[in-house]
């Protein structure tokens, strides 16, 4: 096997880092991040609550990357042939896009927060503490996360969970939405279900039933809830991080951003997509991600050798969502464990990783 050949990673995040990491000793290994290390997103909420919690889920791209390139820059293009970026064109052998996605920013307001980087989040550790009051859109697992974070550490901040569906963590089983209701109303958490959050002119948000259309003269009724809160987090939309690929590969992108791939995790036989980019229909999490990782390194060391290429298999595989430290939900098919069990195994987990990406 050729030494000279390139491989070009975009985004190092779960599925990003570790084809990276397994990669370098083989290939001329090319990273392109925005940040320049690696985090456990799982834990990325603590730090709301615990700033001082970031240092233990961030570790810097060289530490386990000593044999790889690493910019820290944002990839603008990607042809066939080559990667452009603002300071340079590079072109490669084969690229893994694994760029990932964010939340969408749904109101104006300065105070609104989004859930996907620490040093996003950790800003807002003050306004919390100063806050009286907290609104959180979207009862997903991230909404869910960051209600039992707030709740738990500030008993006296008036918390707001608002979501659009009639229960919270709606496509897991009604055991753990139940569970997560109860805990976080528990905690004094004022728990909205099938209510949409939207800004209303003059400041604030408006709360409107999910049945109710926005133009409807009914949304005008003096009974609607209308919230000021002090911190805002948005907690729905994810846009995933396509751009790079729309001019060359437009024809790969679906109307909401996400990449077709195969089965095999291609757009091109030499470029693959993996993580939250993929138009896969799964939950989009850290273990898929790393799934996704394991088939790609399978399919690029199958290319160069001229071996079957491996399919991917989207399965459904164990969930632990955090209630505060030390409590949580661990959900598999239709089994669902709640209490001290899942809280401990997502800290272990945690370690785990980080060990992992510490070592070189």
């Amino acid at each position: 096997m050729s030494l000279q050949k390139r491989v070009v990673i975009i985004g190092g995040g779960f599925a990003g880092a570790k084809i990276a990491k397994a990669l370098q000793y083989d290939f001329d290994v090319v990273l392109f991040d925005t940040k320049d290390y690696f985090e456990f997103t799982p834990s990325i909420l603590r730090t709301l609550v615990e700033p001082e919690h970031a240092k233990k889920i961030q570790v810097c791209h060289k530490t386990y990357l000593p044999n790889a390139t690493v910019y820290k820059e944002p990839v603008l293009r990607i042809t066939p042939k080559k990667i452009i970026t603002k300071n340079r064109e590079l072109s490669f052998d084969y690229a893994v896009v694994a760029s990932g996605s964010s939340y969408t920013k749904p109101f104006k307001e300065e105070n609104v927060v989004l859930a996907q980087r620490v040093e996003h989040l950790a800003q807002f550790h003050k306004d919390i503490e100063r806050a009286k009051t907290v609104l959180i859109v979207g009862g997903g697992p991230v909404g869910v996360e960051i209600a039992g974070e707030v709740a738990k550490k500030y008993p006296d901040v008036q918390v707001t969970l608002v979501h659009s569906h009639d229960r919270l963590l709606q496509r897991l089983p009604l055991r753990a939405s139940n569970y997560a209701k109860n805990f976080l109303e528990r905690y004094g958490v004022r728990v909205l279900l099938n209510t949409r959050a939207e800004q209303k002119k003059g400041g604030g948000v408006v709360l409107i039933p999910s049945q109710e259309k926005t133009d409807s003269k009914r949304v005008q009724k003096q009974d609607l809830d209308v919230l000021r809160a002090d911190v805002v987090f948005s907690c729905v939309g994810i846009t995933p991080h396509s751009e790079c690929l729309k001019k060359d590969f437009s024809s790969c992108i679906t109307s909401r951003g996400h990449v077709r791939v195969n089965n095999a995790l291609q757009c091109e036989q030499h470029i693959f997509c993996a993580g939250d980019i993929t138009a896969i229909r799964e939950e989009k999490t850290a273990q898929n991600a790393e799934k996704h990782a394991d088939v790609v390194l399978h399919n690029i060391y199958a290319l160069e050798n001229n071996s079957p290429l491996k399919n991917y298999t989207s399965k459904t595989r164990p969930l632990v969502i955090s209630l505060g430290k030390w409590r949580g939900i661990l959900t598999y098919k239709n089994l669902v464990v709640t209490g001290i069990l899942p809280g401990v195994l997502k800290e272990l987990i945690e370690w785990k990783t980080m060990r992992k990406y510490r070592k070189k």
